[in-house]
């Protein structure tokens, strides 16, 4: 009978140096954890930073915006007092004359003199004269709307040749 070859060396139970111990990567793992958290937390903390001040800008932006705004109204209304309001779709408070109905003024208007139409309605509350007989009074807040019953921002009378020929509200 053959004897049996020999047995290869065997491994030594203690793990080489250059091989990581269980609590070694236990210590890594957590390590790797923890500048994950912290790195996650910068990257929240740099997010948050930057909205906030995107934010600021904006509204930085929109304020000096809305200054602007305010100081062109000003401005513009020097030169056009009667046309400009305070703020879009604001309606004059009270009508300053008695208010009537869009048909009777357009009875009264239509067809008549500028003078008849001062002693009818009064001085309006801006023109413009174009020549040649063309003219275009401004009213402000005289006519109800038969809608709503609320008083008309301003009536627009059109004058060509000397008469009333067309009225607007």
């Amino acid at each position: 009978m053959a004897t049996p070859p020999p047995l290869p060396p065997s491994k030594p139970l203690v793990p080489p140096r250059d091989r990581p111990q269980s609590s070694s990567v236990l210590r890594s793992a957590t390590r790797s954890k923890r500048s994950l958290t912290v790195g996650f937390l910068v990257a929240l903390a740099l997010c948050a930073m930057f909205g906030v001040w995107n934010w600021l800008s904006e509204r930085s932006a929109n304020e000096a915006l809305r200054a602007e705004n305010q100081r062109l109204e000003k401005e513009l209304a020097k030169f056009t007092p009667n046309l400009v309001s305070k703020s879009f779709g604001e309606r004059p408070a009270e009508a300053t004359h008695s208010a009537i109905t869009r048909d009777e003024f357009r009875e009264k208007a239509i067809g008549k003199t500028p003078q008849e139409l001062l002693k009818a309605f009064g001085q309006p509350d801006r023109t413009n004269d174009y020549g040649g007989g063309d003219v275009v009074w401004y009213y402000q807040a005289r006519t109800l709307d038969p809608v709503t019953n609320n008083v008309d921002g301003q009536v627009i009378v059109n004058f060509e040749r000397g008469r009333v020929k067309r009225v607007s509200f």
